[in-house]
């Protein structure tokens, strides 16, 4: 069963904006994790292959969590999104092979749609 896991730092109010565009167009079940620990948890019950991941990046211990997460991410639909558009974040972001890595100024709805399609894509629905 495919599964949304979403991390999110409770001190990234950058992210709120996403969140609620995730909440109103994702119609799929999703779990949350506030710690890197929590996390690690969660995603260690995920089915390889049937897992996408939102990482949203609020701070340097955020960024370096996500790097040593990278082996684990191997089968995974992965989606950063970057509390402040740190370029510097972005650019380490992207060596992580996501699908999308997007700023916390972008538009809200555009990582909903994006785990959205990837979702219908993986239930097989046009």
């Amino acid at each position: 069963m495919m599964e949304i896991l979403i991390y999110v730092n409770p001190e990234n109010y950058h992210a709120y904006r996403q969140l609620n565009a995730i909440r109103k167009f994702v119609p799929y079940p999703r779990r949350y994790a506030s710690t890197h620990g929590a996390f690690k948890q969660l995603y260690a019950q995920c089915l390889s292959g049937e897992t996408i991941v939102v990482f949203f990046v609020n701070d340097d211990a955020d960024m370096a969590f996500l790097e040593v997460m990278e082996k684990d991410f191997v089968d995974t639909k992965l989606l950063v999104s970057i509390a402040n558009g740190n370029e510097q974040w972005v650019a380490r972001a992207y060596k992580q092979k996501p699908r999308i890595v997007t700023r916390s100024y972008d538009h809200p709805e555009l990582l909903a749609m994006t785990i959205k399609g990837i979702a219908r894509q993986m239930n097989g629905v046009n």
